[in-house]
């Protein structure tokens, strides 16, 4: 799925990261079982992009976030280790998944009984 999440973005650049990404926000979700704290970290990561992509325009940072190569390496191991700190606890605070069995009643099809 990660990599369909790449593809639909339509960049060959970048593809790598976003399978990435894609791959977090899955487990992300795997783990919360919230899609909307995935489309709400999507969201988030977007912002950060762009803040920084106007922060460099403006002349108040020198490096360029949309370059891998230019990402001083302080914030790159900073990022990765908030990234798996996060998922390690959602992790931890993940609840078991316990399926709902649902039967048809017998007299009618209309009414669904769940035990």
């Amino acid at each position: 799925m990660a990599i369909l999440f790449s593809a639909f973005h339509g960049q060959l650049s970048g593809f790598i990261p976003r399978v990435f990404l894609g791959l977090l926000l899955g487990l992300l979700y795997y783990y919360s079982g919230s899609l909307w704290l995935s489309i709400l970290m999507h969201f988030v990561n977007n912002l950060i992009g762009v803040f920084f992509s106007f922060l460099k325009e403006r002349g108040n940072i020198t490096f360029d976030i949309m370059e891998t190569t230019s990402v001083p390496i302080l914030w790159a191991v900073s990022s990765l280790v908030a990234s798996v700190g996060l998922l390690y606890w959602f992790y931890t605070k993940r609840q078991e998944f316990i399926p709902i069995e649902v039967e048809k009643d017998d007299q009618t099809n209309d009414n669904i009984r769940i035990e």
